[in-house]
């Protein structure tokens, strides 16, 4: 069977990864198809095309971002033995990408999301479902100890 249309002129992976950039400096809302177009050197017809719209794509650079830039910090808390070592790891990791001289000095998955616009309810719920899964995976990886309040007699204190 043949195919139709023009090949592919473009790498999607290259492509994909310059969206993220754009989405991750402007956010959701402040990104039009214009500045992904430009960004990623290709047509509009070009991005229907090979991610769908809009919103498909945000999915699968917010994909994307979860297995690049926002893995270390979910692996410092899965790998870390205890609760303590597992936060100072993901904070260092948070740190550490944050600062770097390549990205924007934010979280893109909160920062990148959209704020007003009743249109993109589905995309914060897509955001706000991403987080949640992240935060359940982290608590079970280290999950809470249960706190048992030292005994006393009568009139004595205790310190913490």
């Amino acid at each position: 069977m043949a195919t139709r249309g023009r090949p592919r002129t473009f790498d999607p992976d290259i492509a994909l990864r310059q969206a993220l950039d754009v989405f991750w400096e402007r956010g959701y809302e402040g990104t039009s198809l214009g500045d992904l177009a430009q960004a990623m050197g290709i047509a509009s017809a070009s991005i229907y095309a090979c991610f769908g719209s809009k919103e498909d794509l945000f999915r699968k650079v917010m994909t994307l971002y979860g297995t690049t830039s926002g893995e270390p910090p979910r692996r410092a808390l899965r790998e870390q033995p205890t609760a303590r070592a597992a936060m100072y790891a993901m904070l260092r990791a948070t740190a550490d990408q944050i600062t770097g001289p390549d990205t924007p000095h934010y979280c893109m998955l909160i920062l990148a999301a959209p704020t007003g616009a009743v249109e993109n309810h589905t995309v914060r719920q897509f955001l706000a479902d991403r987080r949640r899964d992240q935060h359940s995976a982290d608590r079970s990886a280290h999950p809470p100890k249960a706190y048992h309040r030292p005994h006393c007699a009568a009139g004595e204190h205790v310190r913490s």
